[in-house]
């Protein structure tokens, strides 16, 4: 996974500063090329990680099957940066979860290599003293429960898997966040409570963010350029349109801006959550993205003969 990216906009230069520095877009890649061969409607990761009290205990409430299952396919071989014991065991943990519960053996590599940056990003935040946005510690038992709730959705709406609707799918060009909002009229459908069941309350944008907040140091990262930003405000409480041009970098790119965004102001914060990206089918057909970008605005034009499907 990549967590380093720069963005460059037209109103400002976001650059944020994360520990690791692999390949978030080729991880996505590898798990979308094999993903298609999967027998939906299996079990999904049926665990739950939660974490005792401030300390970086772990308890997991499953049963889990001895690391011997991921040794024997050498996933417990890696070459990021050597753990805490907290965090080995966490990774460990999460590694023993996913190889007793994937329907696909060759959908491990991928996801155990997203679980190494993952673990490693975030041991190293803890490490370095950076805290949450309460204050609180980065464990070991936060990037447990961040990641298998993220593999548990990416299962579940990406591919299908435990789900009797199948997997979400992205009907209209134009998409909007699903935040569980009351006032949200979409949510008086039967058939996306069904869908949703008992994540229909779920604020998939804030899932996002949450996932990869701990990963960024904040310290390291820069937001020049605001004053720009302060006349992009001003522009769109005035009911004009603004636009921001990106230097695209990964998947993780409108999480990091949010996040980033949220360092400004708390105005800034609310304008990262109304952002509409213009995105490529990749978000919505690749499982491990599904579940981010269904927390996102997004404007899906896949050919410049559809430039002209939204009227909007």
């Amino acid at each position: 996974m990549k967590f380093s990216t720069s963005i460059l906009s037209a109103v400002l230069v976001l650059s944020a500063s994360t520990s690791t520095t692999y390949g978030f877009s080729n991880q996505m890649e590898s798990f979308r090329k094999v993903y298609p061969s999967v027998t939906p409607n299996t079990a999904p990761l049926a665990s739950t990680a939660e974490e005792t009290s401030a300390s970086t205990t772990t308890t997991v409430a499953a049963t889990i099957t001895p690391d011997e299952n991921a040794s024997a396919n050498g996933l417990n071989d890696t070459s990021s940066p050597t753990l805490s014991p907290e965090f080995q065991k966490a990774r460990d943990t999460a590694v023993s979860m996913l190889t007793t519960s994937l329907p696909n053996p060759a959908l491990e590599k991928p996801l155990v290599h997203f679980m190494d940056e993952y673990f490693t990003s975030l041991a190293t935040s803890a490490n370095s003293g950076s805290k949450n946005p309460d204050g609180s510690e980065i464990t070991a038992g936060q990037a447990l429960k961040n990641m298998m709730e993220t593999l548990n959705y990416g299962m579940k709406y990406g591919m299908g898997v435990g789900s009797t609707k199948g997997k979400f799918i992205f009907e209209d060009v134009r998409h909007m966040a699903m935040r569980g909002e009351e006032d949200d009229a979409r949510y008086e459908s039967e058939d996306l409570k069904a869908m949703l069941g008992e994540d229909v309350n779920k604020d998939f944008y804030k899932l996002g963010c949450d996932f990869f907040r701990p990963s960024m140091d904040f310290e390291k990262s820069l937001v020049l350029g605001q004053d720009n930003m302060k006349q992009a405000l001003e522009q769109i409480n005035n009911g004009e349109n603004v636009i921001f041009f990106a230097n695209h970098q990964s998947e993780a790119d409108p999480q990091v801006v949010s996040c980033l965004f949220e360092t400004i102001s708390k105005d800034c914060g609310e304008l990262a959550s109304r952002i509409t990206y213009v995105a490529g089918h990749k978000v919505t057909t690749d499982p491990l993205a599904v579940p981010f970008s269904m927390g996102r605005n997004l404007l899906c034009i896949h050919s410049k003969k559809h430039i002209d499907a939204d009227p909007e």
